[in-house]
């Protein structure tokens, strides 16, 4: 059948990784015209696109601007670095692409990590990564069987997981590489 071999395997993850990733933006791209920074904002699960304007004030340098007319100056406001970082560092060199950018390596980067915790508890090749894909998917498997409800599901359906940014899609990812 399928030979198992390391090199197989890494090419296998990239692939399911490629996959994940792609139905999330497919027809973002494909069908609607808008420019990226739409696309970004637009796209974001659940509340993500609130911290598009700090990360964009971020990377301005600009850490008192207050949305509110009758307010001038905040002094400093807080942001959340530590999650901001490497989109911080991509963004100077990719811009809005950046974070497309970052979402398709922290998708592959999870399902690394879900795939080498599965070896380490003794899982063959295939199931591991097996294991990895369902987790990654899982939210979605709760919400189709209607499991997300339930009050002690409902923190796996909203917080194990998902490519809200920068929380949990980068917080999170931290997280794993500890454990």
């Amino acid at each position: 059948m399928f030979e198992q071999n390391k090199n197989n395997i890494n090419l296998l993850i990239l692939t399911c990784g490629s996959i994940l990733f792609l139905f999330k933006w497919y027809l973002a791209f494909n069908y609607y015209e808008e420019d990226i920074s739409s696309k970004i904002i637009f796209e974001s699960i659940s509340d993500g696109y609130y911290y598009f304007s700090e990360f964009k004030l971020f990377t301005d340098l600009n850490l008192n601007n207050s949305f509110d007319p009758f307010i001038k100056d905040l002094k400093n406001v807080t942001i959340p670095t530590g999650s901001f970082a490497l989109h911080f560092i991509f963004y100077l060199f990719f811009k809005e692409l950046s974070f497309i950018i970052l979402e398709f390596f922290f998708v592959v980067l999870f399902l690394i990590i879900f795939y080498k915790i599965s070896r380490l508890l003794g899982f063959g090749r295939i199931k591991s990564l097996t294991i990895a894909i369902i987790l990654f998917n899982l939210p979605i498997i709760l919400e189709i069987l209607h499991l997300n409800s339930t009050e002690y599901v409902r923190v796996l359906y909203t917080d194990f997981y998902s490519l809200r940014f920068p929380r949990p899609l980068v917080s999170n990812i931290f997280f794993y590489i500890f454990i």
